[in-house]
């Protein structure tokens, strides 16, 4: 993300007050200045991590939140963003805008699998791992929950769920403008409208965004950046007060994606390679396109009752995204040429197209009362239709191959053609029952069950692949239940302990993967890939201490996963597959706190403790490129993480992946600083002696940067 100013417009009534233009985006935010003066305490959050709302410091759960404000003060506009602000969690995005690596407590997203967590939007669930990495705007709050969810959000939540809120149309006009620039052609502009129709039992926000980067990363052989990409979205929501019981809430949202895809380097076939080189120059002679639009359209009902709330949903997803680029080993050379030998080095593409549509029927009893439930059901159907092409590069571009092959006398002839169609059925009945035992003890029992059904169709052409036209069928399902007890020692302290299955669903490689496979010598890859399940404990406190100023919460937890996805790509074949880890057991700690110093000035930190032989994967997605310096200053330094052995060994990451750590080893997480302001030079020699006395300077710096030599005596 490249560094930026920006400034806000903003338009109201007389009634309400003006909002505040945000700050630039934080470098892995450490601080945050309020914009209220009032008492030195940290803010209440309110989340609705049980589907009803609760205090923070009340629910047995371990969340990291944010607040519409702390969004703004953060920074926040991507998934990645505040990913980097949640403990044991990270984020890796790769290739394409609808492909990323989520990890949540050791359990990790991988290419063309579904995500770890599930990821609700204002109510409904993202049907797609395509959808989660996309620009956010006009938040209210964000939530994420660790440890099984499944109970509750059913599909992937076996690590955790991601609870996203927008911002509610306002009851009086309110609006605003804000415009940005940044280096690398920067640019960007959002904007918000909000306010009643008619007589106010309508009410609307309109939203938008449109920002454009033109790039920093150089594709040395083409001579241009390659990491460019634009940004559009729209988003309408319309609330409705249909009667005093009956509320409608309607939102239609579009965005489109274009930019850069497939940026890898060139590294030998043979030899040791270090992932974390990251002075590799790319020199593809082909750049890499991709094209990424999201439809989505729901509208939810909430009928309230004497008994409690009665919420239907329905929702419609449309998630289209085609990319291609050069192919393996990335280098300037056409297939004619390649240093692999003739017909390697060749150009790929591939192409996704998603429809589906789901609807939810759920009755919530009242929140005041000692017994607390939650009865459902739900169901999802998806369509989705997937083709992956190889071409031969002779050197004259690439061809956008979707659903057609290319000619054998065209410009870009198909090598291979891949493609499948898949039909997915996702039905479930859950329901949580919650009940105080004492005023001080609480137990909450939930429970769901999930069945998935899945047919796909090879509708790949008989010349690129002999299982053209075959069908498979296959059925998953699964119970997952959770308990937790919750004891609540006065206002300022709170203990839970929980138990809890989650669930990823299995499917289907390409047909005759195995045996491909195994005619390589790759053992254990089939054509089907068994479902995950993950059973969890965990222990955990939440405290509130020193009136509210400070807030430690602390949590351990022990995962038995069974059947984990991984990954291969068997480069002899160019195939994509995912496989099974029969047996990972995953152990943990976690310790997170936050501390108001002063009225305008709140100090957050998060540690993440490992004993032996463990794993450790953190990448920092945000300020790849260091902040510019103005009039003649300094550029900023880079965000990394440093990894301190008990040994005293040292090494620092800008992304690091599944890194061996062990007891005494020191991970240090280090943010970047902002661009220098003023010519080294024409600084005065007053203020570098000063600067000397103060401990701001040592004298290799006062000597290499600003040319001042301390003399003895």
């Amino acid at each position: 993300m490249p560094f930026f100013a920006s400034a806000q417009e903003t338009a109201t009534n007389s009634d309400t007050p003006a909002n505040q233009a945000p700050p630039p985006p934080a470098q892995g935010t450490q601080t945050k200045a309020s914009k209220k003066k009032n008492a030195v305490t940290l803010t209440e959050v309110t989340v609705t991590a049980r589907q009803r709302s609760e205090s923070i410091k009340d629910v047995p759960i371990a969340i990291t939140a944010f607040t519409d404000q702390q969004i703004e003060d953060a920074g926040i506009q991507s998934p990645a963003d505040f990913v980097q602000l949640t403990p044991n969690v990270s984020m890796v995005q790769s290739q394409n805008a609808g492909t990323d690596f989520l990890t949540i407590r050791g359990i990790t997203q991988v290419r063309n699998g579904d995500p770890p967590v599930a990821t609700v939007v204002d109510g409904v669930q993202q049907v797609s791992p395509n959808q989660f990495n996309q620009d956010l705007y006009d938040l209210d709050s964000i939530e994420v929950l660790k440890g099984p969810q499944g109970a509750l959000y059913g599909r992937n939540a076996l690590g955790g769920a991601i609870l996203i809120n927008t911002k509610l149309p306002s009851d009086t006009p309110a609006g605003w403008i804000k415009v940005g620039v940044g280096n690398g052609h920067y640019r960007d502009g959002a904007f918000s409208f909000s306010g009643p129709i008619g007589n106010g039992k309508v009410r609307y926000l309109l939203s938008g965004i449109d920002n454009f980067f033109g790039g920093l990363i150089q594709n040395d052989y083409l001579h241009r950046p390659v990491d460019n990409a634009r940004n559009r979205g729209l988003r309408l929501r319309v609330l409705a007060d249909v009667t005093d019981h009956f509320t409608l809430d309607t939102q239609a949202s579009s965005s489109r994606t274009i930019g850069g895809s497939l940026n890898y380097v060139y590294q030998p076939l043979y030899g040791v390679d270090d992932v974390n080189n990251t002075s590799i120059p790319i020199t593809a002679n082909n750049k890499g396109y991709d094209i990424r639009t999201i439809d989505h359209f729901s509208i939810k009902g909430d009928y309230q009752t004497s008994a409690g709330t009665l919420t239907a949903i329905a929702a419609l997803d449309h998630i289209n995204e085609y990319y291609d680029g050069d192919n393996f080993p990335y280098t300037p050379a056409i297939s004619a040429n390649s240093p692999l030998g003739p017909g390697t080095d060749g150009t790929q593409a591939q192409y996704l197209d998603t429809n589906a549509r789901q609807v939810e029927l759920r009755f919530t009893s009242p929140s005041d009362e000692p017994l607390r439930w939650i009865a459902g059901t739900s169901f999802l159907h998806t369509d989705s239709y997937l083709s992956n092409t190889i071409g031969l590069d002779l050197g004259r571009g690439i061809i956008r191959v979707k659903k057609t092959p290319a000619p054998a006398n065209s410009r870009n002839p198909t090598s291979s053609f891949l493609a499948d169609r898949a039909s997915e059925n996702n039905s479930s009945i859950f329901g949580q029952v919650a009940y105080d035992i004492t005023p001080k003890l609480e137990a909450d029992l939930a429970w769901r069950y999930d069945r998935f059904q899945l047919t796909q169709r090879d509708v790949s052409l008989p010349q690129f692949d002999p299982f053209a036209g075959q069908v498979r069928h296959g059925t998953f399902s699964k119970s997952q239940p959770k308990f937790t007890l919750t004891y609540k020692a006065n206002t300022d302290f709170t203990f839970y302990g929980s138990w809890g299955v989650g669930f990823r669903s299995g499917g289907f490689n390409q047909n005759g993967t195995g045996a491909d496979a195994a005619s390589v010598g790759l053992i254990g890859v089939s054509d089907l890939y068994q479902p995950e399940t993950a059973k969890s404990a965990e222990l955990g406190f939440k405290s509130s201490l020193d009136d509210n100023r400070l807030q430690i919460n602390g949590s351990m937890f022990d995962t038995r996963d069974r059947n984990q996805l991984y990954f291969v790509f068997v480069g002899a074949l160019g195939a994509q597959v995912l496989t099974n880890i029969d047996k990972v057991d995953l152990r943990g700690y976690e310790l997170d706190a936050k501390f108001r110093v002063l009225d305008d000035l709140t100090v957050y930190g998060a540690y993440r403790v490992r004993s032996d032989g463990c794993f450790l994967t953190a990448s920092y997605s945000r300020n790849k490129h260091h902040p510019w310096g103005l009039q003649g200053g300094r550029e900023g330094s880079s965000n990394y993480v440093r990894v301190i052995r008990a040994n005293g060994e040292t090494r620092d990451f800008a992304v690091v992946t599944s890194l061996e750590v062990n007891r005494d080893d020191v991970i240090r997480i280090v943010t970047a600083n902002g661009g220098g302001y003023g010519d080294p030079a024409k600084r005065s020699r007053e203020a570098i002696v000063s600067d000397l006395k103060n401990g701001y300077l040592d004298a290799r710096r006062a000597a290499d940067v600003y040319g001042y030599r301390h003399e003895a005596g």
